[in-house]
C-alpha cells in the first residue's frame, strides 16, 4: 500500500475511537470536501476510490493543485520531533521529521496545512545533528512553498554554523556578511558573531577575535544564552594579547553574572597561579 495512504488509514481509523479527533480532509477550490483516509497520492493527483453500486471501484483523480485547504489536527508526532529538537537532541528528531515533511508535502500550498512547519523543523533538525548538506537541500524544497522571509535568516545561519563546527570555513566569510545584513534575531545575530570570533581565536588572531566576542557582550546583552560562551572568549583573548586587568574583570564578571554555568566553570579553572 502507498506509505501516504497507510498512514492515513491508520490515523483515520485511531480517530474512530476518539470522539474528540477530528479526520483529515481536504477542500478544493470547489468547495468538494474529501476524506483522506480513501484516497492515495500519485504524481500530482489525489486518487479517490469510489464503490460502484453494481460491485467494484473506480478511481477518480483531483489535481492537487485544485485543494484550497486541508482540516488536520497537529500530528502528536510533529509536535514531539519539535520539542526534541528544542531540547537538544536533532539527531533524534530527523526521522519523525523526515516522515512528517514527505506526509505534507502533497498540500504544501493548501491553507492549513502542517508542511511549512514540518519542513522547518526538518531543516533545523539536520543542522543540528550536523548534516548540512542535506539542510541544505531541504531548505531548497523549503524556499518551494514560499515560506514568510522572515524564517529563512535563521536556518541558513544554522547551516552555516553546522559547516563551521565542521571545520568547513570556505563557505563562512561570503555568507557571514550576508546573514548580517539579513535581519537576524538578537539571538541569532549574536550566535553569528561567537562563530566568527572562535574561528578567529583558533588561526592565532585573539585580537579579531576580541572584536567579535565584545559584539556580543556589547550589542546583544539580551542574548543570555550566548554571554557567558562570549565572555569566556574574550577572556581568552585578553589573555592571549597579555591584557591582564581585562582578564581579570572579565573573569569576575562572568563569575558574578552567570556563576552556574560551564563557560564560568572554565574561567575560573584558567584563572592564573599567582
Amino acid at each position: 500500500m502507498n506509505p501516504l495512504r497507510l498512514f492515513l488509514v491508520s490515523a483515520f481509523l485511531g480517530s474512530l475511537a476518539c470522539s474528540h479527533a477530528v479526520a483529515q480532509t481536504v477542500v478544493t477550490s470547489s468547495k468538494q470536501r474529501i476524506n483522506l483516509a480513501d484516497t492515495e497520492v500519485r504524481g500530482d493527483r489525489l486518487i479517490q476510490k469510489k464503490k460502484l453500486p453494481e460491485g467494484g471501484f473506480v478511481e477518480i483523480g483531483v489535481p492537487l493543485s485544485t485543494i484550497a485547504s486541508v482540516e488536520w489536527p497537529l500530528p502528536p508526532e510533529l509536535s514531539a520531533a519539535e520539542a526534541e529538537v528544542e531540547q537538544g537532541s536533532p539527531l533524534a528528531a530527523v526521522p519523525a521529521l523526515r516522515r512528517q515533511a514527505a506526509l505534507h508535502a502533497p498540500f504544501r500550498h493548501a491553507e492549513g496545512s502542517h508542511w511549512l512547519r514540518a519542513q522547518v523543523a526538518f531543516v533545523r533538525a539536520l543542522a543540528g545533528a550536523g548534516l548540512p548538506d542535506e539542510a541544505e537541500r531541504e531548505l531548497k524544497q523549503l524556499k518551494t512553498g514560499k515560506p514568510p522571509a522572515d524564517i529563512l535568516p535563521g536556518l541558513e545561519l544554522d547551516i552555516l554554523l553546522a559547516r563551521a563546527s565542521a571545520g568547513d570555513w570556505n563557505t563562512f566569510a561570503p555568507r557571514f556578511a550576508a546573514l548580517r545584513e539579513a535581519g537576524l534575531s538578537e539571538d541569532a545575530s549574536a550566535r553569528l558573531w561567537l562563530a566568527q570570533a572562535e574561528h578567529d581565536r583558533r588561526r592565532g588572531q585573539p585580537e579579531k577575535a576580541l572584536f567579535a566576542f565584545l559584539q556580543v557582550t556589547v550589542f546583544h546583552p539580551r542574548s543570555e544564552t550566548a554571554q557567558p560562551a562570549a565572555l569566556l572568549g574574550a577572556i581568552r583573548c585578553y589573555r592571549a594579547l597579555g591584557e591582564t586587568e581585562q582578564a581579570r574583570l572579565a573573569t569576575e564578571e562572568i563569575l558574578r553574572r552567570f556563576a552556574d554555568t560551564p563557560e564560568a566553570s572554565a574561567a575560573s579553572k584558567e584563572i592564573p597561579s599567582v
